[in-house]
Order: structure tokens, then sequence, then C-alpha cells
């Protein structure tokens, strides 16, 4: 943990952004196979298995069989809204996962990286234009930010 705190920022805003691009890829992976096997199932309620009973018969396991979807007329009101919402989450899962890692891996950063140091700096900026030099800056981190506080002492 030692050394992830004294990363430099541009590694550490690396690091982040890699982790949260990850996992953001990880769930959008299982995102849409859960939306793609949660439609199927929706699906083959509204299937013809006479069809594809002689398809079967007469090709055996040569060939695979796709479900088609059905007409929104054929599906209750239910199955057409659950089978939108698993289109919906297929599209743009990995948009919104990428989106809100990024989002985190920001947070992230200023709230472990940025927000101690900055407010050090500003506590003893403030207390230079109040003309009171005798203060500590206890920022000891070694990266960028603890060097320039260390630089105030």
């Amino acid at each position: 943990m030692e050394k992830i705190r004294n990363l430099s920022l541009k590694k550490t805003i690396l690091l982040y952004f890699v982790i949260s691009l990850t996992a953001a890829f990880l769930l959008s992976g299982f995102t849409v196979h859960f939306a793609r096997n949660m439609q199927n199932k929706i699906w083959e309620k509204y299937i013809d298995y006479a069809d594809y009973t002689d398809v079967f018969q007469q090709y055996g396991k040569k060939y695979e069989i796709e479900i088609s979807r059905p007409n929104q007329s054929q599906m209750n009101r239910l199955d057409h809204h659950l089978s939108e919402m698993c289109d919906f989450m297929e599209t743009y899962s990995v948009l919104i996962f990428s989106i809100v890692g990024s989002v985190a891996a920001v947070f992230f950063f200023y709230k472990n990286k940025l927000k101690t140091p900055l407010q050090e700096l500003k506590d003893a900026s403030q207390m230079i234009a109040n003309n009171e030099l005798d203060f500590h800056v206890s920022y000891e981190n070694k990266d960028e930010m603890g060097t320039l506080c260390k630089n105030l002492k």
C-alpha cells in the first residue's frame, strides 16, 4: 500500500483508469451475457416448436438454431418491456459502465491523491497571507504533491 501511495500522479491516475476500465469491461461482458440469456428465455415462450423440430430432425446437430425475435403484438406487455430492456443493456452497457468507471476513477484519484495536499497548501497559503510564517505542512507522501508540500518547510 505504501508503494501505491507514493506513485507519481501520472502513474496513479493511469492505474485508477486501468482498474476502472477493466472492471467496466468485465461488468459489461457479464451484463451482455445475462441480457442475451434473459432475452432468449423470453423469446422461447413464443416459438412454434414444430418448425424447429422439423429442422432439427432433418439436419440434426449440424446447425445452430437461432431464435428469432417475436413481434411486439405476439408478446405480452411485460415480456416486451423486458426484451427491450435487454436490448438496451446489450447495446449500451459498455458505454454506461465505462463512463461510471471513469467518473469513479477521477473521484478516487482526487480523494486519495489531491484533496489532502491541496488543503494543506491552501492552509499554508492562508497562513502566509496572514504573515504567520511559523507553520508546518504535514503531508508526507513522496509524490509530486508531497515534494511541493515538503518544499514549503
